[in-house]
This record gives C-alpha cells, structure tokens and sequence, in this order.
C-alpha cells in the first residue's frame, strides 16, 4: 500500500482568488505500472545544457559537465584492500587522539555515539570535543557542524534516497544543487536536510565535509525587500528571486535554511536544532515562511487575464518566436481541467526558457513533458501545437496527475519542495518549486 503523508495546504487570497474548480472525472494510476520516466525535466533540456535563471528573471544555457567527468562512488570499503573504520576524539584546538578502529562503519559509529553522550561532561571541564568516524581518511561520520555533498553522475543519472520516517522514495541531483544540511549517521547511511525533505542517502552518493566560513553553501539574502535564494551547484551559483521577504529578515545578512521555512544567522546553530528536530533558535521560530505562489495549490482559479500573462512574457523575453508568445488565452482556457493558469505559466516559463528552449522551439514541449535527466532531448514529448502540450499538460499531467489524490505522484496539489507538492516526483531539482513559484515570473 503506498505510503501516505498529511498535507496543510497554504491557500492565499492577494493575486490568485480561490474559486471551487469544475467536477474532472478520476483517474487510479498504479505506481507499478509506472516508469520512472514519467518526469519533468528539471530544466534539462539538450544533453549536457542546463537552464539558469538568475534573480533578474533571467534564463541562460549553462553547459553542465562538457567533458563527461563523473565522481567516483566507490567507497574504501567496496575495494580490494583492507579497510578499518577510525574513530577519532578531537578538540577545537587541533589536538586529536584515536579511540579505535573497527571493521565496520556500523560498529565505529556506535562507539563514536556513545563518546558523543558524554560532550557534556566533557564541556563542563572546558575540553569541547568532537567525535568523527574515518575510512582511509574519508569522512563518514562526525559531530562537527557539516554538509552532505552530493556527488555528480555519470549520464545524467539522478541520486535516490530514501524519506526519515515515511522511508518514501525520492530523488535529486547534483547538477542544480550541490549541498545539504548533515545530519548524522545511520547505518551506513548518510542522513541529510535539503528542500524541506529529511532523508537517508547511501554514503557512495555522497561526500561529508565540515562546515567553514568559507565554503560554499546554499542561502538567503533580502534585497529591497524582496528574498532571494541563492544556490550553488559544481558548475555555476544562481542568485532566485524567491518573494518578498518578511519583516523579520534584513537587508545585509546571511541567513542559512535548507526547508525556506526557518531561517538562522549562523550555520552551527541551524545544525544543532535540526539534530533535534526543532527549530527554537531560528530568527522566526514562530512564524515560517511559505512563499505564496510555491505554496498555493493547483487547483486554484487566477484572476490574472490572457492580456497580463502576454504581458508578462514581453518583460521577459523579447525574441518574438517564443513558443510562449500570446498563449496567455491558452493557458487561461486551461483551467476548465482545474489547473491554476499563473502557476501553470510560471512553471512552463521555468522550464522552457521563457519558450525560447530547443526542446520548446522544437516539440512544442513547454512544460519538459517526458524529459528525463538521462536523455531530456530526446526522450521529451512531442505535441502538434503549443496548445495541445498546455491542455495535456492541464488535465492529465496535473489534474488527472500530480493533484490527484489516488495518484501515486500525489504528495499534495502545490509546486512545493521535495518535502511536499509536485516537486517531489516531477524534478531532480530540489528547488525546482521555489523557482517555478517565484514572484518574478508574476510581478
């Protein structure tokens, strides 16, 4: 039986009004007889090109990997020599000492467990230590504040893991988003926090590094009082324009937050409530954020007109073959099929490159129906019109599909995260919603 979640579903009331959608007729999917291809593309668009959108609005071809070069997932122990797991006792100041060495990650991290239960007592007599478990002196397990790094694939393949609690499948890439929060060590598996989802990843997938000023890390900055995301990936940063940014969060400020929910000035802070699953020393503890587009259900009425959506493409972009141009009445006569036209405008001018993208040009494939990671090129639908693409896209990719509740890709009618909505299964991108659901495709 397919595992469930609850869903709050955030409805607001300012550019979208909410207005109860016609009856559509329900459709059981069965997850077995399924593929996996049965995706967006994440931006993929030709093999190895990638699209960028910078906090502007602005979408640019990024070349991803141009010569192939994928990172190794062999771990020490699946080689031939012989390899001991290393616990390590280390102090603020440099100073280190061995515990042991065991023949299994499982065992070394139990006794690195077990020291972790003493740190208090340890503080208490002016001696903060960490604890870190090692393999050929690769990290694998530590108390230190640190990041999961996700590894890069060789074919553009995607990274499972699996969901804390639910153990509901998901999967993301390195390719958009390099970095999460590290939350520890589970039999051998790495767990971690990005895009709002807690999960278990295997540890060949990853790499575990500790946390430094220095280093490159997702965050969140307010500029004229608006939020924007920035993200980094191995190959390019994208500053996105998220919404406009609450009251509690100011100009001139670095705040770190893997959900977009909880926001802390300081990264070792953020680490240790996520550790205990709370969020008490947040800046906003009580009161996320939800940006409102990335939030609203699908299913909503817009009371945006064809006129401003054909207007907002002009600010956008000026190349007049855009496959976007003047569809504004197509997308609003989509609604018929109970999908929202702003949303389903903004995430067809997150994937096709405000309709300037080859797959778009030449598929009249807007919204990277069927474009896999793997091949999202060639495997992309093909439609005989642009309005075709947006009327399937309107009843049975979404209505029919990702908001249908008896549908196996149901995890809510929203864009969302990879926590909840339609970013869970439709994009490798783990922010794909924030970026589908940006204001600056509306305003």
């Amino acid at each position: 039986m397919r595992k469930t979640k609850v869903f709050t579903i955030f409805l607001g009331v300012s550019l979208l009004a909410v207005n109860v959608m016609p009856n559509i007729e329900k459709k059981l999917f069965a997850e077995e007889e399924h593929s996996e291809t049965r995706k967006g593309s994440s931006y993929g668009d030709q093999t190895g090109m990638f699209l960028k959108m910078d906090e502007d609005g602005k979408i640019t071809y990024v070349k991803a990997n141009p010569e192939g070069i994928k990172e190794d997932i062999t771990l020490p122990e699946e080689t031939d020599e012989e390899v001991t797991f290393d616990v390590e006792m280390e102090t603020k100041d440099g100073a280190s000492a061995e515990v042991g060495h065991y023949d299994t990650i499982e065992d070394a991290v139990k006794t690195a467990n077990m020291l972790q239960l003493t740190r208090s007592m340890m503080r208490s007599a002016n001696s903060d230590v960490d604890v870190s478990v090692y393999s050929k002196n690769v990290l694998r397990s530590t108390t230190k504040p640190s990041i999961v790094k996700f590894k890069v694939l060789d074919g553009g393949m995607t990274t499972p893991y699996k969901e804390v609690d639910t153990n509901i499948s998901g999967y993301t890439s390195a390719v958009y988003a390099v970095d999460a929060a590290y939350l520890g060590t589970v039999d051998g598996k790495v767990k971690f926090r990005m895009a709002g989802v807690t999960g278990l990843v295997d540890a060949k997938y990853v790499t575990i590094q500790e946390y430094t000023a220095k280093m490159n890390v997702s965050y969140y900055y307010v500029t004229k009082n608006k939020l924007y995301h920035q993200i980094f990936t191995p190959y390019y940063s994208s500053s996105q324009r998220v919404g406009n940014a609450p009251a509690y969060l100011k100009e001139n400020t670095k705040y770190f937050s893997y959900d977009g929910h909880y926001f802390y000035t300081a990264f070792e802070t953020m680490i240790n409530d996520y550790q205990k699953d709370v969020y008490s020393h947040a800046v906003n503890k009580e009161s996320p954020y939800y940006n409102y587009y990335q939030f609203l259900s699908m299913r909503t009425v817009s009371s945006f007109t064809a006129d401003h959506l054909n207007k907002r493409l002009l600010e956008g972009t000026t190349n007049t073959k855009s496959k976007l141009r003047n569809r504004g009445v197509d997308f609003i006569n989509a609604q018929q099929y109970g999908t929202n036209a702003a949303l389903a405008f903004g995430l067809a001018v997150n994937e096709s490159a405000w309709g300037n993208s080859s797959i778009a040009q030449e598929k009249n494939n807007i919204f990277g129906l069927n474009a896999v990671d793997t091949s999202p090129g060639t495997s992309a639908n093909t439609f005989a019109s642009v309005a075709a693409c947006i009327n399937d896209f309107a009843k049975n990719w979404v209505s029919l599909g990702y908001t249908d509740p008896y549908d196996w890709r149901y995890y809510g009618p929203h864009l969302g995260d990879k926590q909840s909505g339609m970013n869970v299964q439709y994009a490798s991108d783990p922010y794909w919603g924030g970026k589908s659901g940006s204001t600056r495709l509306f305003f």
